[in-house]
């Protein structure tokens, strides 16, 4: 994107790539996953929807933000699950209060204290993570009425309908990528869609979205390493407080939520 690509047009073609390939692979491995119900497809298209306007801006924030802090921003997502939590019925504590705290205190770090930050990044970042905490939320719903394989499948091809519709509203302007933006468009279409989202479908079918959350701090550390290591970012030490503040503020929600889900269970285990 940094070398000028428009960030749609490299989502439009990084998705309907792999569009054709997980259709292709279903197809010539097990044509009966391709079939699906009115009501699946509506599913499918509603959890498209929060996954593309998740993705769409995430990507235009990252033409406004360095990748390591846009990662350390979205890290705030397990914050949110607190939120749905209050809105569910559970109350707040002291030991929630803190941990808002300690996330905003974070952001106010890792953000340069106020005055650096580009601001509209930072909002496009918080979009996307409310979003992609939705549609955490909203995956499990799919289960176990539609295959993983399936669900996956329809969810990418709605989502490449979104992006090629929102292509067409900004004029539908075609610029040829270059070498450099071909290979990423294929890189990103099969690791960044493609094995990602059979992996995190496959996932969360097995584990839920609780568990698949806890593993949000290694994600975020690994793409913090990657982007310093390959793109050249340099993190300041205020910055790395404000990462630090976010992770820890999350790893303490998520063990709440943890201990909520528990009691659930506890709550609809059968009598011995």
């Amino acid at each position: 994107m940094r070398s000028g690509m428009d960030p749609t047009l490299l989502l439009m073609l990084r998705f309907w790539l792999a569009t054709a390939l997980l259709g292709a692979v279903l197809a010539l491995r097990a044509p009966a996953l391709l079939r699906i119900n009115r009501r699946g497809l509506q599913k499918c298209a509603f959890a498209g929807l929060l996954a593309g306007l998740d993705t769409l801006a995430f990507f235009y924030a990252l033409q406004r933000l360095d990748a390591s802090l846009a990662v350390m921003l979205s890290s705030f997502y397990p914050l949110l699950v607190l939120v749905w939590l209050r809105l569910r019925g559970e109350p707040f504590t002291v030991l929630d209060l803190i941990r808002l705290a300690m996330g905003i205190g974070g952001v106010y770090f890792l953000t340069g204290l106020g005055q650096t930050a580009d601001w509209l990044g930072v909002l496009l970042i918080g979009f996307s993570t409310m979003t992609y905490s939705l549609f955490i939320v909203v995956l499990p719903t799919l289960q176990p009425a539609i295959d993983t394989n399936t669900s996956a499948f329809y969810v990418v091809a709605s989502m490449t309908v979104y992006f090629t519709l929102f292509w067409l509203l900004q004029g539908a302007h075609w610029q040829p990528p270059a070498t450099e933006g071909w290979l990423a468009v294929v890189w990103l279409a099969v690791l960044g869609v493609v094995v990602h989202r059979l992996l995190l479908f496959a996932g969360i079918a097995r584990i839920g979205s609780a568990e698949t959350a806890l593993l949000a701090p290694v994600d975020i550390l690994l793409t913090i390493v990657w982007s310093l290591l390959f793109l050249g970012e340099r993190v300041q030490a205020l910055q790395w407080l404000g990462g630090s503040l976010i992770l820890l503020s999350a790893m303490l929600a998520l063990l709440r939520l943890n201990r909520t889900r528990l009691r659930v269970l506890r709550k609809r285990a059968p009598m011995l």
